[in-house]
């Protein structure tokens, strides 16, 4: 004896929930990705910075792991009014030496606020 079974009725997938879940990660990404444009960054040298006085005073800073140093001179975070007095005694070149362990936004950090400050910059290693 044989029974007829109906056959296996087959449900719809649902896309409501995937859908869910796309608009989830695309949100997520969206909001923690940045807008920013990346910019490089003018290192100088050559004859912008040679250009003036050669007798005229020249700053040094020194950038090092665990600070930075305007003519041997600790700064801690106050680097931009170290600069400017500096600037205000008519030095108006300054050479960043980039020293071991240095990181990029120092040098980054150095170099904007020399140039704001009115001073012509060169780098050295």
């Amino acid at each position: 004896m044989r029974l007829d079974l109906p056959p296996p009725s087959r449900r719809t997938l649902s896309m409501t929930s995937l859908i869910d879940v796309i608009f989830l990660l695309l949100l997520f990404f969206m909001l923690s990705s940045t807008f920013t444009r990346y910019a490089c960054v003018d290192l100088g040298g050559g004859a912008s910075a040679q250009a003036g006085n050669d007798s005229a005073p020249q700053l040094l800073i020194s950038l090092r792991a665990d600070g930075i140093l305007v003519n041997g001179v600790e700064t801690g975070a106050d680097l931009r009014s170290v600069l400017q007095r500096h600037r205000d005694d008519a030095v108006e070149r300054a050479t960043v030496l980039v020293g071991v362990g240095a990181t990029s936004q120092q040098l980054v950090t150095a170099l904007d606020v020399a140039r704001s400050v009115g001073l012509n910059v060169m780098v050295a290693r």
